[in-house]
């Protein structure tokens, strides 16, 4: 999957060369690119990223999240202790699945399942090691997906997407980060210029690589 990092840059300072110009630019892209693949990524697969991102993560249903860790009911069932026999009043079915539905979402948040993102944590292996290419507008970051993070999420029999988006879960930003690569690019250039300045070039800046 790829991320791209666009952040808008006015035009270069008087007396700075085109290339020069470029060449500060994809330095700044860079540095920015690298900021949030190193600080910025590893939030989403952390149990507080859907707080951190409000209305990005899709909520996952019980038996969603069940499915994902291998919750089998007989061990939900084995964690409530034994039933009394003999024929139940709605009452007492009500209160048995109650307990059923709390022993469920606790096993779930033992067995981490507000971690959305992770389950047999490849994504999150995956996702630590990023190329990129800087260009003088953009930067773009490219992830080796998995078979459950397709760049659309697929519909269902029904013709319904029911799987989470997971891959716009994994690249959302909150407006402080966004801010923040801003920040990062600002001063990039403004260094960049500096030195332009002090030597009459800079160095030329690594085009693509690996994070």
């Amino acid at each position: 999957m790829t991320v791209v990092l666009n952040i808008s840059v006015k035009a270069p300072a008087p007396g700075v060369t085109i290339r020069a110009w470029r060449e500060i630019l994809r330095h700044a892209f860079a540095d920015a690119g690298r900021v949030w693949h190193s600080t910025m990524l590893p939030k989403h697969f952390g149990s507080g990223a859907r707080r951190a991102y409000p209305g990005v993560y899709k909520q996952r249903s019980r038996k969603w999240l069940m499915r994902k860790l291998r919750i089998a009911p007989s061990e939900i069932r084995r964690q409530m202790g034994p039933t009394k026999p003999g024929r139940k009043s709605q009452a007492e079915v009500d209160q048995y699945w109650e307990e059923y539905r709390r022993t469920a979402d606790r096993i779930i948040e033992e067995r981490g399942g507000a971690n959305f993102l992770v389950s047999t944590g490849t994504l999150r292996n995956l996702s630590k090691l990023a190329t990129f290419r800087a260009f003088p507008s953009r930067l773009s970051v490219q992830i080796q997906g998995t078979a459950y993070t397709p760049s659309k999420p697929r519909p269902n029999a029904n013709g319904r997407i029911s799987q989470p988006n997971i891959r716009a879960e994994l690249t959302a930003t909150t407006k402080a980060e966004q801010n923040e690569l801003r920040i990062i690019v600002s001063k990039r250039i403004r260094e960049g210029v500096k030195y332009f300045f002090e030597h009459g070039h800079v160095p030329a800046a690594q085009r693509q690589g690996i994070f």
